[in-house]
């Protein structure tokens, strides 16, 4: 997530505008759960804290939108009442990104 910021940053700074759609799919989605301690293991606590932090931050700016695959929350045991209030969710993250990439954004993945 930090290099999401620092990217969306170094656009805005040649002059150019970003608008970010940062789509949520797999294990990625524990990071927008309240309560991520109960699902994750300890040893990924820290990076999922950080993580979240992260997305939080990203979330303030008015040129970013966070997208949450509902299949994927319903794998990791989320439910939609349990995650973070800026979080939209989706049926199927993937079809949102198929729609964003035919709109013209670019894709960047990160794993």
């Amino acid at each position: 997530m930090w290099l999401v910021g620092k990217t969306i940053d170094m656009i805005e700074k040649r002059g150019d505008k970003a608008i970010v759609a940062i789509t949520l799919h797999g294990k990625c989605v524990q990071m927008v759960a309240q309560d991520y301690e109960m699902i994750i293991p300890d040893e990924d606590i820290k990076n999922i804290q950080k993580a979240q932090n992260y997305l939080i931050s990203l979330s303030k700016r008015k040129n970013v939108k966070v997208i949450a695959c509902a299949m994927s929350l319903s794998a990791s045991a989320i439910e939609k009442s349990d995650i973070l209030p800026f979080i939209e969710v989706s049926p199927n993250s993937f079809i949102d990104t198929i729609g964003y990439q035919n709109d013209g954004y670019a894709l960047m993945t990160f794993k």
